[in-house]
């Protein structure tokens, strides 16, 4: 399933299709919000986590408006820096003024068939977004088989990391998400509940936070994504542009199948930002009783805090869903013999049910 191509006589549909595609995806800040002030050294934590992701949502929307389009009329568009400006410009060219407003096409298209459509693209494949133009040159067409990078500075507590960040990928791996960086600031505020562990991160995207955790606290940290080469390779490459030789340990694994290793030694697993597909919640659940319930120490440990539970599972959640989706995964945990425990600036810990207790 892909969006349609705007052809020049399907501006409505393919309008509408598009604003819920982003609402679905959590990519809508920057056609909703207005672009922020430029950062300053005197801005809050709050400031730069809104900038960055209101800049990750307009390059995205840009990319995404322009991936959709027939290259004909993307000639006829003008370039704009921000993408309301850009939905502006198109408007402008292919609205009458009697034209249907959003909500009216909302109840002629059905929203409930609509939605579900949108959630079908986004479900597990980003990429299909991205669809191919079919008058484009075979330079254009290289770049949905090709992968294509881009490095970024970002700012984490106490230290800049460089981070090279896939353009796009088709198992979501590619951007660094807010969670990330307000976990960075609540793990260091909380640094002794990792002396003494060995960590695993689900999801772990870029390999950014293991990166920051390693540097910051010198943690035994393994990293952990899809079964998918070019990720395992890009954490690793993120790893020695920022000084970590040999690379931190990496294990491929896509939540809900055999997991690489029979007696799971890690006493916290750690995640950010990994709700974003309901459908893979019974798969997530499965991957993390087994890594919880199956744990087996490799030997006696010291010093530990027990204020966090051992095994345990840190979860940083910033990104937008709804509170009946949020119900599901937290109900699925429980169903499991999970325990989850809110405690504090949206993170969670969860464990195995007679294990679990924070002292906050």
């Amino acid at each position: 399933m892909r969006l349609p191509i705007l052809n020049g006589e399907n501006y409505a549909e393919w309008l509408e299709l598009f604003e819920l595609t982003l609402g679905c995806i959590n990519l809508d800040l920057a056609i909703n919000e207005e672009k922020p002030k430029d950062l300053t050294d005197e801005s809050t934590p709050d400031q730069r986590d809104y900038y960055a992701k209101w800049h990750r949502s307009n390059n995205m929307s840009l990319r995404l408006i322009k991936a959709n389009m027939s290259r004909t009329i993307r000639r006829s568009i003008p370039n704009k820096p921000t993408a309301r400006e850009y939905l502006d410009a198109i408007k402008k060219q292919y609205v009458s003024t009697d034209s249907s407003t959003v909500s009216t096409l909302i109840a002629i298209l059905g929203a409930i068939n609509l939605v579900q459509k949108v959630m079908d693209i986004a479900l597990f494949s980003p990429s299909s977004l991205f669809s191919g133009d079919d008058d484009g040159t075979p330079e254009e067409e290289t770049v949905g088989t090709h992968q294509s990078y881009e490095e970024r500075s970002h700012k984490f507590p106490g230290m800049d990391l460089l981070i090279r960040e896939f353009s796009f990928h088709q198992l979501n791996a590619n951007l660094l998400w807010p969670g990330t960086f307000s976990f960075a600031e609540w793990l260091l505020q909380h640094c002794s509940w990792l002396e003494g562990r060995r960590i695993i991160e689900l999801g772990s995207g870029t390999g950014a936070l293991a990166i920051f955790m390693q540097k910051s606290f010198g943690v035994d940290i393994t990293t952990s994504d899809f079964d998918d080469e070019e990720i395992e390779e890009n954490i690793a490459h993120n790893c020695r542009v920022n000084g970590i030789t040999p690379v931190l340990p990496h294990i491929r694994h896509t939540w809900g199948d055999t997991f690489p290793k029979i007696e799971p030694d890690w006493d916290l697993v750690i995640a950010s930002d990994i709700l974003l597909y309901v459908k893979q919640y019974p798969n997530l659940i499965k991957t993390l009783s087994f890594l919880l319930k199956s744990y087996k120490p490799k030997y006696e440990k010291a010093g530990i805090d027990l204020a966090l539970p051992q095994p345990a599972f840190l979860m940083s959640w910033r990104r937008r869903i709804g509170k009946e989706d949020e119900e599901l995964f937290f109900s699925g945990c429980e169903n499991a013999g999970l325990a989850a425990e809110h405690i504090g600036s949206r993170v969670y810990c969860i464990s195995p049910r007679q294990t679990s207790r924070v002292d906050k």
